[in-house]
């Protein structure tokens, strides 16, 4: 199962992003798959916190925009919201120790929790996930 960042959602979205094509095919493609990909809610929390941030974009994208973009999101034939349960904490709190992490690197952190809760391959931009050593990650474009 596929896990995508915050990041790789952002950059499908907004067609003023370097790379913005790839990304958005990257996960057109992977929403049209074979192997399910976990929508999970603070991923597409994230995404709608920043693409409709005043200071992260100008123009921000307007609030009804960005949740119809989840909408299609959460429609993809191979995608799933799944449930979290206790346990991703306990992978968030042995990722925190594992990964050395403090400040804003908590954040990622948290997802590498979930990540690895789920059985999942993060799916990321981010190379700074390699700082976990149990999760199993990769950018996009690295296939």
């Amino acid at each position: 199962m596929l896990l995508p960042d915050i990041n790789i959602l952002v950059y499908s979205h907004r067609s003023d992003v370097p790379d913005h094509d790839a990304y958005r095919g990257w996960l057109e493609d992977a929403l049209h798959g074979a192997e399910p990909v976990a929508l999970c809610g603070p991923v597409l929390a994230g995404f709608v916190r920043i693409v409709t941030h005043p200071r992260v974009f100008t123009p921000p994208t307007p609030l009804e925009e960005a949740l119809r973009f989840v909408a299609t999101l959460r429609s993809g034939p191979a995608a799933l919201t799944p449930s979290l349960t206790e346990h991703h904490i306990d992978a968030f709190l042995a990722a925190c120790h594992g990964g050395r992490v403090k400040g804003a690197m908590i954040s990622d952190a948290y997802l590498a929790g979930i990540a690895l809760s789920l059985g999942c391959e993060l799916v990321t931009a981010d190379r700074g996930f390699a700082r976990f050593p149990a999760l199993r990650w990769r950018h996009p474009f690295d296939d």
